[in-house]
């Protein structure tokens, strides 16, 4: 159920990593060994984890954590600290309380803080998780996908959602989350989404990403990056580069274009390599207090996985 297992954000001046370890979700700072800290879930232990989200609103940050039960988001007071701010049961959701239905991705929207929640039955739920007890469903947007949602980012005006059958679904964020498809079922899953102020990232099970001009909603490259299905993208944080990470044990760094407008924008070069070698990647991220850092979670390993891109 679970697609890609990491998320990086940059807290407190110090670059912390939020990563999902089989049915736990853990906080590491990035330069400190051994310091990691489970967030205290109040989910069953028969509850699925499905995916964490480090999302920032009102200059705060939260770690947004989404199962078969539901929600739950907790703001972060520092790398050993964690208090649960807001929470909604699945059966709180508009057509989503089945036995096999769950809630998978998060994204913020920075015009209202509305957090996106995506659902097993293929559509987004709007939520206001900012105060305390229990998250306000403000809005379902229905019919976006027709297989379980995989992935949901989002930037100042667009977000994306996608599916394990392979459609990507953008949505204007300033004009009433009006929404259109800009990539096709194919029945290859959906397994990771990156989102910058213009440029998209989505890679699938079969091993290939492809980059999406979000303004045009348009497909302006595609790259058969990994042999086995891709666990993360991940846009670096000031340079023109796009981390991939695979199952066949390798990330790439990728250069680029700047921009959706760039005149070489279907230019896509490989810029590093690493491997984890015998490990099972299930997500990456471009470090966020430090650039030139990579880390990376794999399926049958509790540590983090760091490399230095120079």
């Amino acid at each position: 159920m679970g697609f890609s297992n990491l998320a990086c954000e940059h807290v407190c001046d110090e670059g912390v990593l939020v990563y999902l370890h089989l049915n736990d979700v853990v906080v590491q700072a990035e330069n400190t060994a051994g310091s990691a800290v489970k967030v205290p879930t109040n989910f069953k232990e028969s509850a699925i984890v499905t995916g964490v989200e480090c999302l920032t609103m009102e200059d705060h940050q939260y770690i947004v954590v989404t199962s078969s039960e539901g929600l739950e988001v907790w703001r972060f007071l520092d790398v050993q600290r964690f208090r649960l701010s807001s929470m909604l049961k699945i059966s709180s959701v508009p057509g989503v309380s089945g036995d096999s239905d769950f809630l998978r991705g998060a994204a913020t929207s920075p015009l209202d803080w509305s957090v996106l929640v995506g659902t097993s039955l293929g559509s987004l739920v709007v939520l206001d998780v900012r105060g305390m007890g229990v998250a306000k469903v403000k809005r379902s947007i229905k019919g976006l996908h027709r297989a379980p949602v995989s992935q949901v980012r989002a930037s100042r005006r667009f977000a994306l959602s996608a599916c394990e059958e392979g459609s990507v679904v953008l949505i204007d964020l300033m004009n009433d989350y009006d929404h259109r498809q800009v990539l096709a079922e194919d029945g290859v899953p959906c397994t990771a989404l990156a989102i910058n102020e213009d440029l998209a990232a989505v890679s699938s099970a079969s091993g290939a990403f492809r980059i999406l001009g979000l303004s045009a909603g348009q497909v302006i490259a595609q790259v058969d990056a990994h042999s086995r299905a891709i666990a993360a993208v991940d846009f670096h944080p000031t340079e023109p580069l796009l981390l991939s990470a695979g199952e066949d044990s390798f990330i790439h760094v990728w250069r680029i274009p700047e921009s959706e407008a760039a005149s070489d924008h279907t230019k896509v070069t490989l810029a590093h390599t690493e491997e984890a070698p015998n490990r099972l990647l299930c997500g990456a991220r471009f470090s966020r207090s430090d650039g030139d850092q990579l880390c990376a979670v794999a399926y049958d390993h509790d540590r983090l996985l760091i490399w230095r891109r120079r």
